[in-house]
């Protein structure tokens, strides 16, 4: 069966190491436009921190945001499916992580939320050059996360947190994973992301092709990293990048390059364009 839809990770997938789209990879996106395959992102990113050059592309109509808990209509401009932390909730995760000596930041609206002394500090938590950039680029420092969270006239979207400390990280999942009303998972090997129970990748997919009436057959995902493994249905093409973590590339139906060498067209080639 032919494919109608591709949802591919953005960062460590898509785009490079240096949070680029590589030549190879446009004209892919461009010969995906040209045969009426849709091109859906799915990332963790808010609105505002995805591409504009991303946004920009024919082929990108709808986009899978916070790891699930937003699904939007690009062109028309609005959410097609939301699954959000209440305030409260999001205030009370985050005055817990709060006495550890991590960075924690919160994506509202579309807009992620950091403190100004994390802002200040980026080295202190092991965050890689490229993702301070994005940071510093699409933050909205305040004073107080937790007060600001709890007066917020929106809920949550995520929470993100970055640790120094491996184990440290370690232990934080754990517990956290014990709330039946979240969800955690990560994208990078020193971060957690927490969104609602009911917020996932794999979700949103199955929503967007009921939505677009598009059979799970006739899609493929491709990803990289634990929050991409929601995405690992069975009945759909599943393509993990070669720097894949082991947990994904076992989910995996191929594994492709590496996202520094298009590993997202050489897939399309090989099962789509061929």
């Amino acid at each position: 069966m032919s494919i109608k839809a591709v949802v591919t990770d953005l960062d460590g997938t898509l785009l490079t190491m240096k949070k680029e789209l590589t030549e190879d990879n446009a004209r892919a996106l461009e010969k995906c436009h040209e045969r009426g395959i849709l091109v859906i992102p799915a990332t963790g990113r808010t609105i505002v921190g995805v591409p504009e050059f991303l946004k920009a592309l024919p082929a990108v109509r709808y986009l899978i945001l916070t790891n699930g808990s937003r699904v939007m209509d690009l062109r028309e401009g609005k959410t097609l499916k939301a699954h959000l932390l209440d305030q409260e909730k999001a205030a009370d995760i985050l005055s817990y992580v709060n006495q550890f000596h991590i960075l924690y930041d919160a994506y509202i609206n579309g807009r992620g939320v950091s403190e100004t002394r994390f802002l200040e500090n980026l080295d202190d938590y092991g965050i890689e050059a490229p993702i301070q950039a994005v940071m510093r680029r699409t933050r909205f420092p305040v004073d107080n996360i937790i007060e600001y969270v709890r007066s917020s006239p929106d809920k949550i979207e995520k929470i993100n947190n970055y640790y120094d400390d491996l184990e440290l990280r370690a232990r934080v999942r754990r517990k956290l994973e014990q709330d039946p009303e979240i969800t955690v998972t990560c994208s990078l090997y020193n971060n957690l992301e927490i969104m609602n129970a009911e917020a996932s990748k794999g979700a949103a997919v199955l929503f967007l092709a009921k939505y677009l009436g598009i059979k799970p057959e006739e899609i493929m995902v491709c990803g990289d990293s634990d929050n991409d493994s929601t995405m690992m249905l069975p009945s759909m093409k599943k393509i993990a990048m070669g720097n894949a973590s082991d947990s994904i590339k076992a989910m995996a139906d191929y594994v492709t390059d590496t996202n520094d060498r298009s590993g997202v067209a050489r897939a399309l080639e090989k099962f789509v364009f061929s």
